[in-house]
């Protein structure tokens, strides 16, 4: 029985931080089969890498929204800059977009307003949006909760709520993605949210070159540290090929067998992302 590819619904393959190590990368990524992946843009400054990225490599979906992080610094009309990019790649998702209480000197209302804002176009367009979340879940739903949704659903990247608050975001149209990031021994809930996820709404994802991995579950590497604006003194970098440690990951998990997870995952990011 062949095996379905691996599916990464939610990574920033167009990083600077991976530039030069792209040619190992791709050799590491020819390992195992690959279907399409969701690259993330996140301010205006890095929508421009992501479209050309798509434009090359016919794995990727762009995904173009304005990050929570990025709400504070973008530019005035970053909206109708937004409008461009969707209207010049039509099959492309929005993303990333969400809330975030964790960050320094966040502005809620601010990051509320964007987020709103986007939601109305996602709905408006029937389009994928992918979206972050850090101790702002309530808010969260209260927001998913009165504003217009897609009628595809909507996509909780790296899911970080708690299980018990899984059937609710499921019954307004959600989708979670988990990575081996879960494997941390201190991710207890993130583990249990995994487990509380329906098995039609499961994707997995990366989230590279962020959210490395425990070391047993980092099956590719990439040496150094590289700074970047929320850490600036320098971090480690997750490696794209370990989707399949997400895999790995989930199987175990669920304890279910890794034909069984492909497949679900399959069947899940097409219907959610498409094919197109």
């Amino acid at each position: 029985m062949s095996q379905p590819p691996l599916y990464d619904a939610h990574c920033h393959w167009h990083d600077a931080r991976l530039l030069a190590d792209w040619p190992a990368i791709e050799a590491a990524l020819s390992e195992f089969p690959l279907g399409r992946v969701v690259v993330n843009g996140t301010h205006p400054g890095d929508w421009p890498a992501v479209a050309e990225l798509a434009k090359r490599d016919p794995r990727v979906i762009p995904a173009f929204g304005l990050h929570p992080w990025r709400v504070n610094d973008a530019p005035a009309d970053w909206l109708q800059q937004l409008e461009d990019f969707l209207t010049r790649f039509p099959h492309a998702a929005v993303g990333e977009v969400g809330l975030d209480r964790w960050i320094v000197d966040h502005d809620l209302p601010r990051q509320q307003e964007a987020f709103r804002a986007q939601l109305k176009i996602a709905a408006r367009d029937n389009s994928a949006v992918s979206i972050h979340c850090l101790q702002a879940w309530g808010p969260l739903l209260d927001t998913l909760q009165t504003a217009a949704l897609p009628a595809r659903g909507f996509h909780l990247h790296g899911y970080g709520g708690s299980p018990e608050m899984v059937p609710t975001f499921a019954q307004l149209g959600a989708y979670f993605s988990f990575s081996a990031y879960v494997m941390h021994e201190r991710k207890t809930k993130h583990r249990a949210s995994l487990l509380a996820t329906p098995p039609d709404r499961l994707l997995l994802e990366t989230d590279c070159p962020d959210m490395l991995p425990p070391e047993d579950w980092q099956d590719f590497t990439l040496a150094g540290n590289v700074a970047f604006a929320h850490a600036p003194e320098g971090e480690p970098r997750h490696h794209p090929a370990n989707i399949a440690a997400s895999y790995r990951a989930a199987a175990e998990l669920l304890n279910l067998p890794a034909q069984k997870i492909r497949e679900q995952v399959a069947e899940n990011f097409r219907r959610f992302f498409g094919e197109a």
